[in-house]
């Protein structure tokens, strides 16, 4: 675990040129081997899996920029979009960091 209590790899993470493998230049690391991933269907596949970090971190923003802006939410109706936006992000931010 990092210094900020996350499970993964801080980010940026990138895809090499040759798109095979998904790597951390900040830390050397290899994060993943794409080679048997890459797939002509669906191309951006490896680039989605390479902004990971940094939609993990988004998403932390529009959850405070939600709070910031709607300070009363929690007295919102639980059917409100924002409660319900609200709602979607921390369960994914859940999901990223491995607590679902």
């Amino acid at each position: 675990m990092d210094k900020r209590g996350t499970k993964f790899t801080p980010g940026p993470w990138v895809v090499t040129p040759d798109g095979c493998y998904i790597y951390a230049p900040a830390f050397g690391t290899k994060i993943a081997d794409c080679r048997y991933a890459i797939n002509k269907k669906y191309p951006g596949n490896i680039a989605l899996i390479a902004a990971a970090p940094e939609l993990l971190i988004e998403a932390n923003e529009l959850i405070a920029e939600f709070f910031e802006e709607y300070e009363h939410a929690e007295s919102a109706p639980e059917n409100s979009p924002t409660v319900q936006a609200i709602r979607r992000l921390q369960a994914v931010i859940r999901k990223a960091k491995g607590e679902l």
